[in-house]
């Protein structure tokens, strides 16, 4: 059952003031449990006109028994494959078949080992796995019978190898280190291979050996990679190394178990075959991807087979001369049986589902699964006035709705609607080979699905606008009569990349929008258009660059967002602070499709964002959801002020309310992928779940915005590169709003002559409650040294003369850190590739382009967030206290060598929030680069300071 669970109102510290624009009236949490291995992803979200809201994405659930079939198996080499109806698993990783008893099965997924005893028919689960970890998959070949004794089997998974002695239904840890490739040695039943590991004693223990990729050949010699082939005839003891394929990086090493000397290598650049032991090699015919594994299965007369894990299976029957691909694609791994018969394991399963929710959020009204014995993922999903729901998506399933079983097609387009209770009033499936972009509905019934197409494969009508695909990128139009049956489809576009992205109901009209790049059209230009009944587009409007999303007020009133790709784009940024970037955002809003825009605005950082989705609330007020990678991106009272710790850059969102004309209201980061949809927006988290006890998918709902406090703080940054998200405790950070101190500003300096107050001027910082040491303040920034007691997430707050600001979240880590640059306090501009460095040389003087440093001599740079000293106050006076980095830092650049290790000391007579670092000037004359990093040491995880230049004689 789906588990619901309402959370009520956000935690209040984040939340203070109930004027704010951060507070959130209401955060509801829906939650899905999901068991280990399976998979749940909510790609779309939308609510209708009576309030309910409408889930739509993919899933691989136990009790969800649409797909029909997990397993297949060939009798002839792959050539056509059966499947297997039976018992659902999860998602599977690795196979492998009893080579006497061929009913006789052991499957691996995330949960843990399953042994079938009915070809897949039903299954128990013979181990389940504990605290797996988060090392490194091998899911090829990592699972295994003995050959010669099939009471004994193996499983290689993440950092462990476990082995069975009684055919599968117990096991045991006999190894802690990653395994790989399981591979028995066709003279000696007792030696046993995995990865990088060896066994004498029939896989009761294992030994490390120094190569990887282990094989024994047919008289039981060893063979092993380590950057060059080596072969062992004594157990590993002693190598004689031979010559590798010059390649660049590589993936398996076979040595043929049936034949002498036969070596199979496979790498990035291709498979490479070698018949006299490694001395010489001829590549062959056969593709191969980062995740390939070559296997030669079924004795000296069986086939040469290479799996590409998640693509294709090629097979060979003359060692690789000439290839045939398998029918059945793609594959998550293959075993094999008595006479080479053949079970085969499809990866990533999942149907498309839709989910109805109360008003609230707090209910689910009803779930409907939609698919067939491939993958299938919803992607659009519209509900209309009357309560159908239309949902759109991408399937590789030929039996889609229907009770046939057969192997997966090429992917493919699928629409369905559902009436109100959930019912499928028809399913559509009209081609292959779409890029769904937007789905729309109109007040008549008719679906519109616009998107992009790169070949000839659309099923156009005879009444097509363009019948012909033009080449390149192509947008499509597909239109569905009330009943689902397809009534026009088009091309739109030239030989170049032409495409329609959005598309949204203005009653019994449907706006589009798209761009085109000048191939067919006069110029390249982007266009809000209006669909016509004969299928052709009317274009209304000139858009000022990509669009990406659309929403329309109840009133009728577009809005437009997409992303700036050219400097040439005309707005009036939302904040002056910011100009425009390629990768900004802009906003356009239309009153009237056939009126210019009546505001055109953007919104600029430091680096790319991409909108995700539009919304009017019922004020006009628009709301944007955004994906970006900026640090600094423009931040109006937010919640949160950076990435989420440990989170990818690429899966971190903003939320945007923008005012009617071109106000920027309330933005903020946000620590997971976000979609707007109507009146409110929606988050989910990127990515599928699986490998864990517990883990769920989740629904935020994001009302509206309500007046800012006087005091506000929008954004928290290194005060010395200016890079947001983050803070290190220790170091200086820069804070910036409005109305946070005195009109006339206060700087004590980095020499201050005494402990940093607590106090300046009116204001106080608090991080978690606790003050923090100001170094300066005024109206709209403040620089602060950042408590060493902050946590993991850190809130933050600004007084001003006792008037408290809203609430900022901001991760805490322990390296972010910042070079010292001349225009100090203010920040690097962003859109210079480098600062003018606050670098001292040998004597002490600035260094510069009319004082440069001698070649290779000791400099000074200064550096911020660099680490945190034991036993120092923060925001004291330092006298030179040597630092302890457990992140040791390396100066790119620097003389000696591209990376040179550096240490440093705070600094005598300074705030201890500054470090000073000797580094070796560039031995190069000119302007250099210089840069500093740290590296975790236990997770090797690497971060970039600002760079800046340095002068040389």
């Amino acid at each position: 059952m789906w588990v619901i669970a309402l959370i009520g109102l956000f935690v209040t510290s984040l939340c203070a003031q109930t004027d704010s624009p951060t507070e959130l009236e209401r955060l509801v949490r829906w939650q899905r449990s999901v068991p280990p291995g399976a998979t749940f992803k909510i790609n779309a979200v939308t609510s209708g006109k009576d309030g309910y809201l409408y889930l739509a994405g993919l899933a691989s659930l136990p009790e969800l028994p649409q797909k029909a079939a997990s397993f297949f198996t060939s009798q002839d080499l792959g050539r056509t494959f059966d499947p297997v109806r039976g018992q659902a698993i999860g998602r599977v990783e690795a196979i492998a078949v009893n080579p006497r008893l061929p009913s006789t099965w052991l499957a691996r997924t995330f949960a843990g080992i399953y042994k079938t005893t009915d070809s897949a028919a039903t299954w128990r689960l013979v181990h389940a796995f504990r605290n797996e970890g988060t090392g490194p998959i091998e899911a090829v070949s990592t699972l295994a019978f003995h050959a010669a004794d099939p009471s004994r089997a193996f499983c290689a998974f993440r950092q462990e190898v476990l082995a069975s002695f009684d055919g599968g239904d117990t096991w045991r840890r006999v190894a802690n280190v990653a395994g790989g490739r399981i591979q028995f040695d066709p003279t000696n039943p007792s030696r046993v291979v995995s990865g990088s590991q060896l066994s004498r004693d029939g896989g009761r223990t294992f030994e490390q050996l120094a190569a990887k990729w282990l094989s024994f050949d047919s008289s039981g010699r060893l063979w092993g990679y380590t950057g060059a082939i080596q072969m062992s005839a004594d157990e590993g003891r002693t190598w004689t190394v031979k010559p590798a394929p010059s390649v660049f990086f590589n993936y398996d090493l076979l040595a043929d178990p049936d034949h002498a000397n036969v070596l199979y290598f496979v790498s990035w650049e291709g498979v490479f075959r070698s018949s006299d032991g490694g001395s010489t090699w001829t590549r062959l015919p056969l593709l191969s991807t980062i995740r390939s594994r070559i296997l030669r299965p079924c004795g000296p007369e069986g086939p040469l087979v290479v799996l590409n894990l998640g693509a294709t299976v090629q097979w060979s029957s003359d060692s690789g001369a000439t290839i045939r691909s398998s029918s059945l694609t793609p594959i998550a791994d293959l075993a094999f049986g008595p006479n080479c018969s053949t079970a085969a394991a499809l990866p990533l399963e999942s149907d498309a589902f839709v989910t109805k929710l109360t008003p609230d959020g707090t209910t689910e009204l009803w779930t409907t699964v939609l698919g067939g014995s491939g993958m299938d993922s919803a992607t659009a999903v519209v509900a209309d006035d009357s309560g159908s729901v239309y949902v759109a998506g991408n399937t590789t399933s030929a039996d889609f709705g229907s009770d046939s079983l057969r192997p997966p097609s090429a992917q493919g387009l699928f629409v369905s609607k559902l009436h109100p209770d959930g019912s499928v009033a028809y399913t559509t499936l009209p081609g292959q080979t779409f890029e769904l972009k937007a789905l729309a509905v109109g007040s008549d019934g008719r679906a519109v699905l616009v998107g992009a197409a790169s070949s000839d494969s659309i099923p156009v009508t005879s009444d097509a606008a363009q019948p012909a695909y033009g080449g390149g990128v192509d947008g499509f139009i597909l239109r569905l009569s009330p009943n689902g049956q397809p009534e026009y489809a088009s091309y739109f576009g030239g030989s170049g990349y032409d495409d329609l992205v959005a598309a949204a109901s203005l009653g019994s009209r449907i706006a589009v929008a798209g761009w085109t790049d000048g191939t067919s059209f006069a110029g390249r230009n982007s266009f809000l258009g209006l669909l016509m009944e004969d299928g052709r587009i009317r274009r209304t409007s000139e858009l000022p660059e990509v669009p990406l999303v659309m929403a329309v007020s109840p009133r009728g009133e577009i809005a437009i967002a997409g992303v700036v790709r050219s400097v040439r784009c005309e707005y009036r940024p939302a904040d002056p602070l910011y100009d425009r970037a390629t990768g900004d955002l802009f906003v356009a809003r239309f009153r009237e499709p056939d009126l210019p825009p009546s505001v055109n605005y953007g919104l600029a950082a430091d680096c790319q964002s991409s909108p995700t989705g539009l919304a009017f609330t019922s004020d006009r007020t628009l709301v944007l959801s955004a994906a970006t990678m900026a640090w600094a991106f423009p931040l109006r009272t937010p919640l949160f002020a950076g990435f989420a710790a440990g989170v990818s850059r690429r899966d971190t969102g903003v939320l945007v309310y923008l005012g009617g004309h071109s106000e920027l209201l309330f933005s903020t980061y946000a620590p997971q992928g976000l979609v707007a949809a109507n009146n409110s927006i929606y988050t989910a988290p990127y990515g599928q779940f699986g490998g864990s006890e517990t883990s769920a998918a989740k629904l935020r709902v994001w009302p509206g915005v309500t007046h800012p406090p006087p005091v506000q703080l929008h954004s928290i940054v290194n005060a010395f590169s200016g890079k947001g998200t983050l803070v290190v405790p220790g170091s200086l950070v820069a804070l910036f709003g409005s109305h946070l101190g005195p009109d006339e500003g206060i700087d004590l300096g980095l020499n201050a002559q005494a402990t940093l107050p607590k106090v300046l001027g009116g204001t106080r910082v608090l991080f978690d409650g606790a003050p923090a040491p100001i170094l300066a303040t005024s109206s709209n920034r403040i620089i602060c040294v950042v408590p060493h007691e902050v946590r993991d997430w850190t809130r933050v707050q600004v007084e001003f003369e006792g008037t408290p600001s809203n609430t900022v979240a901001i991760a805490v880590e322990r390296r972010h850190h910042g070079l010292l640059t001349r225009n100090f306090p203010d920040l690097p501009s962003f859109w210079s590739v480098l600062s003018e460095g606050n670098i001292r040389n040998t004597d002490g003087t600035l260094n510069s382009p009319e004082n440069p440093a001698e070649p290779d001599s000791t400099i000074y740079i200064f550096a911020t967030g660099l680490a945190v000293p034991p036993g120092l106050e923060a925001g004291s006076i330092a006298g030179k206290v040597p630092i302890t980095n457990n992140n040791p830092a390396f100066c790119q650049g620097c003389g000696s060598g591209s990376f040179e290790g550096v240490q440093g000391a705070t600094l005598p007579g300074f705030v201890t929030a500054i470090y000073g670092i000797p580094v070796k000037a560039p031995k190069r004359s000119g302007r250099n680069e210089i840069s500093i990093s740290t590296e975790d040491v236990r997770s090797s995880a690497h971060s970039t300071s600002n760079a800046i230049w340095v002068y040389v004689k």
